[in-house]
C-alpha cells in the first residue's frame, strides 16, 4: 500500500552459511549478513524544514514486521527491480496523507506551518552568522546551539504574547530596576 515505507534490516550471521554476504574492512576483522529482515512504516506529516513548499513526510515510530529474506535473495531481487526514490510534490504528499494515510486536514497543515517556521529560522540564523558563505566557519555543534537558543526564545515571547521590541525593552527596565536596587545599597 503507498502509504507505507519498507525498510530493510540486516541480521549479522555466523559466517557459516552459503548464502551470507561479508565484509572486511582491511585489518583482517570480518562481518557477515544471513538475513534481511523487512519493516513497514507507516508515513506521517513531518516537520522537516527542507521541503520547498507543503507539508514534509515522516515514518511514524510503529512499525509492522514483514517476512525474512534470505541475503542474497534479496540482493538479486533489488538488482532485478531498482527502487526509484523521486521528489514527490505537495498535491502528492497531501494525497498520500489524506486519502491513503487518514492524517487530518489539521495535521497536514501544522506540517506546514512547522516547515515554514524552521525554514524561516534557519534562514535567519544563517544571516546572524553573517550568511551562508560565513556560517561554515562556525561548528556545526555551535549552529545547532544557536538555532536551539532562538527557537526557545521565540517560543517563549510567543507563550507570553510579546514582540521583539517589547522583549528588550523589558530587558532594559529590569537592568534600569536592578541598578537602581544596587545604588540605594551602595549609595
Amino acid at each position: 500500500e503507498a502509504c507505507r515505507v519498507t525498510c530493510r534490516q540486516l541480521a549479522i550471521g555466523d559466517g557459516s552459511s552459503e548464502s551470507s554476504s561479508q565484509a572486511s574492512n582491511g585489518d583482517g576483522r570480518r562481518v557477515s549478513f544471513s538475513h534481511v529482515q523487512l519493516r513497514e512504516y507507516c508515513r506521517q506529516a513531518g516537520d522537516n524544514p527542507s521541503v520547498s513548499s507543503g507539508c514534509p513526510l515522516t515514518i511514524g515510530w510503529k512499525f509492522n514486521d514483514r517476512e525474512s529474506l534470505d541475503i542474497d535473495n534479496d540482493e538479486a531481487d533489488r538488482d532485478k527491480d531498482p527502487a526509484v526514490c523521486r521528489r514527490l510534490s505537495t498535491k502528492e504528499r497531501e494525497k498520500l496523507l489524506r486519502k491513503i494515510g487518514g492524517v487530518s486536514h489539521a495535521r497536514i497543515m501544522q506540517g506546514q506551518m512547522d516547515a515554514y517556521v524552521g525554514r524561516h529560522l534557519r534562514a535567519e540564523t544563517l544571516g546572524q552568522l553573517g550568511g551562508l558563505k560565513h556560517c561554515k566557519s562556525v561548528g556545526l555543534r555551535e549552529r545547532l546551539f544557536i538555532m536551539k537558543e532562538s527557537v526557545v526564545r521565540k517560543l517563549d515571547r510567543a507563550k507570553r504574547g510579546i514582540s521583539t521590541t517589547q522583549e528588550q525593552q523589558n530587558l532594559w527596565d529590569d537592568a534600569r530596576e536592578s541598578s537602581r536596587g544596587r545604588d540605594k545599597y551602595t549609595g
